[in-house]
C-alpha cells in the first residue's frame, strides 16, 4: 500500500500528458508540403510579336463601319505590343506580305478593303491550313504569332469530307513542327464581329450578308508557352470580353507550377475540424494557359486517392501575394492514412462550342451566322498534335504528421 501513491502519480502524469497533447492538437496536426517545388516563372524573355491578317475577299465584310475586328487589332494587339521587344504586321493569304509601318498606319491603311486589295497577298483562295503552316515555319522560340481570319476552309472538290480530313492532317503536321521547336502552345479565340459583305461558300455563288449581322472570326495565338503566359500576365485574354470574345481553347504541354498548401487561415500547420482536414493549395496556373472556366471545373482534376476531395476552385481576388493566381480547397477524413497524394490537372476534351460552331457542308453559315465551315477540323488537327499531352500540370504533395 505504501507504493500506491507513487504509482498513482505516474499513471496520472501519463494521463495529463496525453490529455494536453490531444487538447493542443499536436498528435493530429499535419502539414502538407510540395514535393515538386518550382519557382514562379519571373524571368522576362525577349518577345517578338508578329501579327498576320488574312486578306481573302470574304474578310472584307469585317472591315465595315463599326467593325470590332479593327478595334481588336488596334486596341488589344497594341496592348500586347507594349510587352514585346518588336512588332511586325503582315497581310497573308496565298502569299505573306510584310506591311511597312506602325500600328496606327496599319489600322488606317492596312485594315481597309483597299489595303487588302493592294497588299499583293492574294484574294481569291484561302488555304487556312497552308497559311498556319507558313506562320509556324517562320517562328522561333522568341516569337509569338497572332493570326486573324474567318477560318473558312476553301474547298472546291466534290468530296468535302475527304478534303476536310486532309486539312486536319495538314494542321496536325504543322503544329507538330511547332512542338519540335520549343515549349509550343496554341490558343484559339472565337470572336464575333459586325459583317457587311459577301460570304463565299465552298460551293455555289457568293451571297450578301448585310450590316447589322455578326459573324464569327478567330484569333490564333502561337508561340512558346512561357512567352504567351508572360503576355497574358499584364494583358489577359479577358480584356477581349468587351470586344465580343465568345470562346477560348488552349493547348499546351505539361509544366510544373509553383504552389503552397496551408489551412484556411494561411498557416502551414493544419488541424482537423469535425473529423476532417481542410487545406488550401495556393498556385499560379497562368502558365497552363487555360481559362477560368476550365481551371474551376473539379471534373478536370484526377486525384491519386478517392479519400481526398476537391471542395472548391477559384481565382484569388485582392491578394497582396502576387505569386499565386488560383486556389484549390481540398478535404480528407482525419483518420485517412495518407502519406502523399497527387492532384493532376488534365486537358479536357474538345468543348461543345467547337462542334456547335462547325458547318460541315458549307451552306449552314448562310442562315446560321454563328457557324464556320470546317473550323472543327482545324481545331481537331491541333488537338491530335497535342494528343499525348493529356496532363497540364501535377501537384505532388507529402502529408507529414505533427
Amino acid at each position: 500500500m505504501k507504493d500506491f501513491p507513487e504509482k498513482l502519480i505516474k499513471v496520472f502524469s501519463i494521463f495529463l500528458v496525453a490529455f494536453f497533447t490531444n487538447c493542443s492538437g499536436g498528435s493530429d496536426e499535419i502539414s502538407i508540403t510540395a514535393s515538386n517545388t518550382t519557382q514562379t516563372e519571373t524571368e522576362k524573355s525577349p518577345i517578338n510579336l508578329k501579327v498576320y491578317v488574312e486578306t481573302s475577299g470574304g474578310m472584307d465584310g469585317y472591315l465595315c463601319d463599326g467593325s470590332n475586328l479593327c478595334t481588336v487589332i488596334y486596341d488589344y494587339v497594341d496592348d500586347l505590343s507594349r510587352e514585346c521587344d518588336t512588332i511586325e504586321f503582315y497581310h497573308i493569304n496565298e502569299r505573306t506580305v510584310p506591311f511597312k509601318g506602325n500600328i496606327e498606319k496599319f489600322k488606317n491603311e492596312g485594315l481597309t478593303v483597299k489595303g487588302f486589295r493592294n497588299a499583293g497577298s492574294g484574294r481569291e483562295h484561302s488555304d487556312i491550313a497552308q497559311i498556319i503552316s507558313r506562320i509556324i515555319d517562320d517562328m522561333d522560340e522568341n516569337t509569338v504569332s497572332i493570326f486573324v481570319s474567318d477560318c473558312i476552309l476553301d474547298i472546291k472538290d466534290h468530296d468535302v469530307k475527304k478534303n476536310l480530313e486532309s486539312k486536319k492532317a495538314e494542321i496536325k503536321k504543322a503544329i507538330l513542327r511547332g512542338i519540335g521547336k520549343c515549349d509550343f502552345a496554341v490558343e484559339v479565340l472565337k470572336m464575333n464581329g459586325l459583317f457587311d459583305g459577301l460570304y463565299y461558300p465552298p460551293k455555289g455563288k457568293a451571297q450578301k450578308i448585310s450590316n447589322g449581322n455578326e459573324r464569327p472570326y478567330y484569333i490564333w495565338i502561337f508561340g512558346d508557352r512561357k512567352a504567351i503566359a508572360q503576355l497574358h500576365k499584364n494583358q489577359p485574354i479577358t480584356k477581349l470580353n468587351k470586344h465580343k470574345l465568345q470562346n477560348v481553347i488552349a493547348f499546351a504541354k505539361q509544366c510544373d507550377v509553383p504552389f503552397e498548401v496551408k489551412n484556411n487561415n494561411g498557416q502551414t500547420k493544419i488541424r482537423p475540424k469535425r473529423g476532417s482536414y481542410t487545406a488550401v493549395i495556393y498556385t499560379d496556373l497562368s502558365s497552363s494557359l487555360q481559362d477560368d472556366a476550365t481551371i474551376s471545373d473539379p471534373n478536370n482534376y484526377v486525384l491519386t486517392y478517392p479519400e481526398m476531395k476537391i471542395k472548391s476552385i477559384g481565382r484569388i481576388q485582392n491578394s497582396n501575394d502576387k505569386r499565386f493566381t488560383h486556389y484549390i480547397e481540398i478535404e480528407f477524413p482525419e483518420r485517412t492514412k495518407l502519406r502523399e497524394n497527387n492532384i493532376t490537372f488534365m486537358r479536357t476534351e474538345l468543348p461543345e462550342w467547337v462542334t456547335n460552331s462547325n458547318d460541315s457542308i458549307g451552306t449552314d453559315a448562310i442562315t446560321n451566322h454563328d457557324k464556320t465551315f470546317g473550323i472543327k477540323y482545324l481545331i481537331d488537327g491541333v488537338a491530335e498534335a497535342f494528343e499525348k499531352e493529356k496532363e497540364l500540370t501535377k501537384f505532388k504533395m507529402k502529408i507529414i504528421k505533427g
